[in-house]
């Protein structure tokens, strides 16, 4: 998620987030959450593939199926007032086949599909009169509509909105002798009652098992929390903290049905406690944004750029900007650069030059329309750049360059959801430098290294890290609308 590099800086790794890892027995209290910060859109190919997982695990969860036996009281008016027939059956058995989930009119409905072998039936009158009949169908067809809420923890649940129902998919009666042979308004009856108590018979034994799976499906179940406190000694630390969540208030209404889209946003709350390497200055503010329409086939991620924006800026107030933190193993070949600075010659050859940064003021990034896809661009603001080469096993300080660093990148995103900057363009504002070991270098030198340096920075730190779904299909859409990063699949 954004800043993946926020992960980057205060985990050491850039990959492997903890989505759906939950908020653990004590979550945290919100402290500015991003309104609709991270938005999923399921699209029907998803939740296509959702259905069959669930079929896989009915078949898995019923290998011998389901018995059959039951009964149920049926008014029967057209017999008499008061009336009422009882229907019993035994000795049967369903087999789950099918599931199927559809966006319709009422929600995302669940429809499950059961052979089921041939039943024997009796039909008590309740003023006498008994008689038997075969029953065979088609298929016995489940439907329930799925409600999502979020529990204390922050976990996405899925649970049946309402009863089940049920119907027989062209049921066939064969008996000898009862009084309401040929009677189609009768048999009808009769059989939408038996159905509808299969139905509650079946509900329980099928369905929780199928809910409990299709957050994790449908690429629902990303609720997490990811930090770290960044200690340096005598310097003093840092902290940062990003937590993805369902909203306060994630009733009913939290998830809605936009055509054959199921949209889901979640709140994104990002906070740091600074480190006293970066001024004590406030987190760019966020607020709600409308969520701009998007009609995937299979799935998109809408991040707002305002949870790039408040990212950046609390890794940088937590210290992730400060010293080797983010340049540790980026080195530049000191003779590639002694043309800008002559006295990087006297360097022994061979020689690497390597950075630490010393932010002065916030980061920023802004994102828009580029001539072939998105662009962002990162301001660094303000910062020091000490330039440092390892002489006899020891740093030493070559001298320190100033400057405000802008850098204009595309986007790539790579087959395991990671989203990575393309930088196009890198301008620098230099301010001057300060002598070290080989005194202070002139412009051309801070003109050389420092672009080479943030080209180096910008690829190699991920700007997101999606969820796992996204590794199902390619990224083929990406845009800037609305002050969202839209990602199609």
């Amino acid at each position: 998620m954004g800043l993946a590099a926020l992960a980057a800086a205060t985990l050491g790794a850039c990959s492997g987030l903890p989505w759906g890892g939950g908020l653990g027995s004590d979550p945290p209290a919100p402290v500015a959450p991003v309104p609709n910060g991270l938005v999923v859109v399921v699209g029907p190919e998803a939740v296509a593939v959702a259905a069959l997982d669930a079929a896989g695990a009915l078949e898995a969860a019923f290998p011998q199926g389901l018995e059959l036996e039951g009964s149920v009281q049926v008014p029967m008016p057209q017999w008499g007032d008061g009336v009422e027939a009882t229907l019993a059956w035994a000795d049967g058995q369903v087999t789950p086949r099918e599931a199927e989930l559809v966006a319709g009119p009422s929600g995302l409905e669940l429809g499950i599909a059961l052979d089921a072998q041939p039943l024997y039936v009796t039909v008590q009158k309740s003023t006498g009169g008994v008689c038997a009949f075969g029953l065979t169908v088609t298929s016995l067809a489940l439907d329930v509509v799925i409600g999502f809420s979020a529990d204390k923890m922050g976990q996405v649940k899925a649970k049946a909105a309402g009863a089940a129902t049920a119907h027989l998919e062209a049921p066939y009666l064969t008996h000898d002798g009862c009084w309401f042979a040929g009677d189609a308004k009768v048999e009808a009856a009769l059989m939408a009652a038996m159905a509808q108590r299969v139905a509650e018979d079946l509900e329980p034994l099928i369905v929780p098992k199928l809910v409990t799976l299709l957050p994790q499906g449908l690429g629902l179940n990303l609720t997490m929390q990811v930090g770290a406190r960044l200690a340096d000694g005598a310097l003093g630390e840092g902290e940062a903290l990003m937590v993805v969540r369902p909203p306060e208030l994630a009733g009913s209404g939290w998830m809605q049905l936009v055509g054959e889209q199921l949209v889901v946003p979640f709140a994104v709350d990002i906070g740091a406690a600074r480190h006293p390497c970066a001024p004590d200055v406030p987190l760019p503010a966020a607020s709600g944004r409308p969520i701009p329409k998007t009609e995937p086939q299979r799935a998109a991620w809408l991040v707002s750029v305002d949870v790039l924006r408040r990212g950046l800026a609390a890794l940088w107030a937590a210290g992730g900007l400060c010293g080797d933190r983010a340049t540790a193993g980026m080195t530049l070949a000191a003779d590639e650069l002694a043309t800008a600075w002559p006295a990087l010659s006297r360097l022994p050859a061979g020689a690497r030059l390597h950075a630490r940064l010393w932010p002065e003021e916030a980061p920023d990034v802004t994102a828009g329309a580029g001539v072939e896809g998105p662009e962002l661009t990162l301001k660094s603001g303000r910062v020091a750049v000490e330039v440092y080469a390892t002489l006899d096993d020891t740093q030493v300080r070559l001298a320190t360059v100033r400057g405000e660093v802008e850098v204009t990148s595309a986007l790539r995103v790579d087959p395991d959801g990671t989203v990575r900057l393309q930088p196009l363009d890198v301008r620098l504002t230099a301010a001057g430098a300060e002598p070290g070991l080989l005194g202070a270098p002139d412009e051309a030198f801070a003109a050389a290294f420092v672009p080479a340096l943030a080209t180096q920075l910008t690829d190699t730190l991920p700007l997101l890290v999606l969820p796992p779904a996204a590794a199902d299909g390619e990224v083929t859409t990406a845009r800037v609308e609305g002050g969202y990063l839209v990602l199609e699949q």
